[in-house]
């Protein structure tokens, strides 16, 4: 039998520690700050956790980018997107106030220079650095390097291991930071630990997903690096679970022998608004299909895992996904979307190679 976990128990397991975590000083390094992810998902999702409380009270946060911004601008370009009432106004100046930018290049080495040498002037030594890709994807090897050689805690001591993102139901960027948080509390020593999170598409085929894995164990422990899918936090996909092992009438009929097929739908309102550089390399295959839809699939397939816990639920996952036979492009139907000929306003009105950032006679799906 499945206990249920909820997102109220992760939170009430961070506040009932952060109040004890009192001298400890985090700074969050968001590369990729003045991009689409930043501006729409990773702040807001920060900021969210910051006006509920749910960050320790020494955490700062540097945006770092190759574009030329200041926090002001970077404000600017995010808020839209946070979600802000009046009352919040106050709270929000406040972590404004905990931000700071930092312009640089992810292949030169002196921006992580300037970067390390920012935070050990900023706040000493014993800094706890968290570190977020939102970056593209053919940039992680040299920024990973970048930051073995230049960016690592001066005093390095492993802390907890928190099992996260492809694991489990772990994760919308809300509920991921959450659990994030939750590893930014007291281990009652004086231990300077580092994290990195990743994005997907972790890699664009099998061997330079490996490539870049042997990169990363050759530099780093296992425990600093969360690989994250964040669709596995939208509400529907958290509860598939509970939906299916503890609802009486679907358990006993979720079996072949009661479901003839199963449709899963992606639909997204708009489309890749300025984005075309990176679908020209990756497309949508390897942007939403190999991560999210797989899990998607891998959870309203696998058998009941025997808890909730990250390896059960991944090993179940995996056991699934064995059996699930290769595709070849005679099972696929592939195509671009066009325009909607009703449609007088963008997005509606725009097709895929009518962004600007497409290049001309594209051919991506």
């Amino acid at each position: 039998m499945i206990d249920e976990i909820h997102c109220s128990d992760c939170l009430s397991l961070i506040k009932s520690t952060i109040e004890e975590d009192q001298a400890h000083t985090h700074v969050m390094v968001v590369f990729g700050a003045s991009g689409d992810l930043a501006k729409k998902k990773t702040y807001p999702s920060v900021w969210w956790l910051f006006r509920d409380g749910l960050l320790p009270p020494n955490t700062f946060f540097i945006g770092y980018a190759r574009s030329s911004l200041n926090v002001d601008q970077l404000r600017l370009k995010t808020e839209p997107h946070m979600q802000i009432v009046p009352e919040n106004h106050k709270v929000l100046d406040e972590f404004w106030s905990k931000n700071f930018y930092i312009q640089g290049d992810y292949t030169n080495p002196d921006g992580f220079r300037n970067l390390d040498q920012f935070i050990q002037k900023k706040w000493g030594v014993n800094v706890n650095r968290i570190f977020y890709f939102a970056i593209p994807p053919s940039v992680y090897t040299v920024v990973t390097e970048n930051i073995h050689t230049y960016c690592m805690p001066k005093r390095y001591e492993e802390a907890m291991h928190w099992y996260l993102a492809m694991h489990t139901f772990d994760v919308d960027y809300t509920v991921f930071f959450c659990r994030l948080s939750s590893t930014i509390q007291p281990y009652h020593s004086s231990a300077v630990w580092m994290r990195m999170i990743i994005e997907k598409p972790f890699g664009h085929d099998l061997a330079s997903s490996n490539a870049l894995s042997d990169h990363l164990a050759a530099r780093f422990n296992e425990d600093q690096i969360y690989r994250i899918d964040h669709y596995l936090g939208k509400e529907m996909v958290q509860n598939l679970i509970i939906l299916r092992f503890t609802n009486q009438i679907f358990n006993h009929l979720w079996d072949r022998e009661h479901i003839n097929n199963v449709t899963i739908t992606f639909k997204e309102p708009f489309g890749t608004e300025g984005r075309g550089g990176y679908f020209d390399e990756f497309g949508i295959i390897r942007d939403v299909v190999q991560n999210h839809l797989m899990q998607l699939l891998s959870l309203v397939a696998m058998e009941q895992p025997s808890s909730l816990k990250a390896d059960d639920i991944r090993d179940e996952k995996v056991k699934v996904l064995r059996f699930v036979e290769p595709v070849s492009l005679d099972d696929v139907v592939i195509g671009q979307y066009i325009a909607n000929p009703a449609a007088t306003h963008p997005p509606a009105s725009l097709s895929y190679t009518d962004d600007p950032t497409v290049p001309k006679g594209n051919q991506d799906v």
